[in-house]
């Protein structure tokens, strides 16, 4: 898959290809960092790390709460920083039931 598959999941609202026409539906700041979240038509949720204004890290969860896109900026790898916005997701919405897929790569099964 293309860089741009992944990417796109770390843009800004309705510019996402991954998801339909999305509502912020929770924005919290941490310091210099934040959390956004956003919810389309069909009930998919993409969370976005947000560091000094820029985007660094973001996952997208179908409409069943499965995770099905992960991805961190190359610069900020290593960090861990998907797995805890994983575990924030949960901790924000625990009737959503977020969980990762059946289907992962050995790649993303080394990372979470």
């Amino acid at each position: 898959m293309s860089k741009e598959f992944y990417t796109s999941i770390l843009k800004q609202m309705n510019q996402c290809y991954h998801t339909g026409v999305e509502q912020a539906v929770s924005v919290d700041s941490f310091g210099e960092s934040a959390v956004v979240v956003y919810k389309d038509h069909v009930g998919n949720y993409r969370a976005v790390l947000m560091s000094e204004s820029e985007p660094v890290a973001g996952i997208l969860f179908d409409y069943s709460g499965e995770c099905r896109v992960r991805y961190t900026q190359p610069e900020k790898r290593g960090q861990k920083l998907t797995k805890q916005l994983f575990a924030w997701m949960n901790y924000k919405f625990p009737k959503m039931n977020f969980r990762h897929s059946d289907n992962m790569t050995e790649a993303g099964r080394s990372s979470v």
